[in-house]
């Protein structure tokens, strides 16, 4: 007797997404699909292959490329009662529609009294890694979630694609839904084995606004989103075999914010770090760490970290680009220093052979000077800072405007500090060295 074998379906992060399309459009006539190069295409990140084939022309659209022409048409099908599905290619291009996006669609609900519902839900592709300059890298949400009105979506995994699809398509709000071109599975780019998951085949729904425990901790807790839950889990293995247990907590939506989850990990763990691929500055990872310091505040053990994109534009040339992304290294060494750990010199690639720092009070002026100190031993000669420290003293020890050879006499003041005294005049003219007097000088 032969016992069945019994296999998971994997899927790809863009397979996950186009079937929770599909089959919200096989359960609601109402929704529809619309954008650029999303049909005979299927979407370049194949966020919607196949529904073309399966529900026409008139259900999956193409679209010219007017940004403001089909978000804005999308906007009046959500009034009129449908449920639009745009996706606009680049997060780099939504500044060309702005206007239909935080000034109609955004306020018309609460504008109309909450009579009126806006149902759309608008796909974009975030993220760089993989040098396509800086018009097509960026990531974005933290300036949409500025905008009261949005809901923003963000997964990492093809469970989490596909169930918050879902559940964005079934919103009666506008849902920002963004995806990382790095979580997508594509061939065309850099290989990601946690890009393909198993994922149920029957359809189901992640809650919008619900953060998840990507992997448990003790030591500290490291809040992030997309791509960098990947190098998030990358940096816990290599802080894992080091003995140091990070929780890595995946927001899955940016608005609204599970401020609740972030919280309670922080009681736990008693550190923050903060990563995220947006730029540093006015962005989420700033909100995350309020969200602690108001309320988790007095369970902290040392000040919330963050590791950021540098407030620059992203770089065409990969070493750069990749100078400036966070990843599994820079997080690692970011997650050392917030517990008080340095690297070893014989710390390997995995970022094992760590020791712990010193935990006293550091000597005055500690960090001073260090390289000086390390010349100066070098070559035998005392080092700079100390030089200065000591001119600075000799100069405080020094007596100021008395005659050391008058001492205890009456008058011991120097003669230029008497009472009355006054300095002779200036040389002018021969008398002075190297001058000649005005009169002296020859007419021009």
């Amino acid at each position: 007797m032969t016992q069945a074998v019994t296999t998971k379906r994997l899927l790809t992060t863009s397979k996950a997404i186009a079937e929770g399309m599909a089959q919200e459009m096989e359960r609601d006539p109402s929704v529809f699909v619309m954008g650029e190069d999303i049909g005979v295409y299927g979407g370049i990140f194949g966020a919607t292959e196949g529904l073309l084939a399966k529900f026409g022309s008139e259900r999956v659209m193409d679209t010219p490329i007017s940004e403001t022409a089909f978000i804005g048409a999308a906007t009046g099908a959500a009034l009129a009662g449908m449920r639009p599905i745009a996706e606009l290619m680049f997060v780099d291009f939504f500044g060309v529609c702005m206007d239909q996006i935080y000034n109609h669609m955004a306020k018309i609900h609460y504008e109309s009294g909450g009579n009126v519902n806006v149902p759309v839900v608008i796909t974009t592709a975030i993220g760089g890694g993989y040098s396509d300059g800086a018009q097509h890298s960026q990531t974005l949400y933290g300036m949409f979630a500025h905008l009261p009105g949005l809901k923003i979506v963000v997964p990492s995994t093809p469970v989490d694609a596909k169930g918050l699809m879902i559940s964005a398509i079934r919103d009666d709000n506008p849902v920002l839904y963004m995806f990382h071109k790095g979580v997508m599975g594509l061939g065309w780019m850099t290989p990601n084995p946690r890009a393909t998951a198993p994922v149920p085949e029957e359809p189901y729904t992640v809650p919008i606004g619900t953060a998840d425990i990507k992997r448990p901790g003790r030591d500290l807790t490291i809040v992030t989103v997309s791509l960098m839950v990947h190098r998030a889990l990358d940096a816990a293995d290599a802080l894992a075999a080091d003995g140091i247990e990070a929780e890595v907590l995946d927001l899955r939506s940016i608005i609204p914010l599970d401020r609740q989850a972030i919280i309670e990990s922080v009681m736990r763990t008693r550190r923050l770090l903060v990563v995220d691929e947006d730029y540093r500055s006015f962005g989420m990872s700033g909100e995350v760490i309020a969200t602690a310091v108001e309320g988790a505040f007095d369970y902290l053990d040392a000040p919330p970290g963050r590791l950021a994109y540098p407030d620059v534009p992203i770089p065409y040339s990969r070493p750069l680009e990749q100078h400036c992304l966070p990843g599994r290294d820079s997080i690692v060494t970011a997650a050392r220093d917030l517990l008080g750990r340095q690297d070893d010199p014989d710390t390997n690639a995995d970022g094992r052979g760590s020791v712990p720092r010193p935990t006293g009070p550091k000597e005055p002026d500690a960090h001073r000077g260090t390289h000086a100190a390390a010349v100066g031993r070098r070559r035998g000669r005392r080092p700079r800072h100390l030089v200065r420290r000591a001119r600075r003293d000799r100069r405080r020890r020094r007596p100021r405007g008395r005659d050391p050879g008058r001492e205890g006499q009456p008058g011991g003041l120097r003669p230029d500090r008497r009472p009355g005294h006054r300095p002779a005049p200036r040389a002018r003219g021969d008398d002075r060295p190297g001058r000649r007097h005005r009169a002296d000088r020859p007419d021009r």
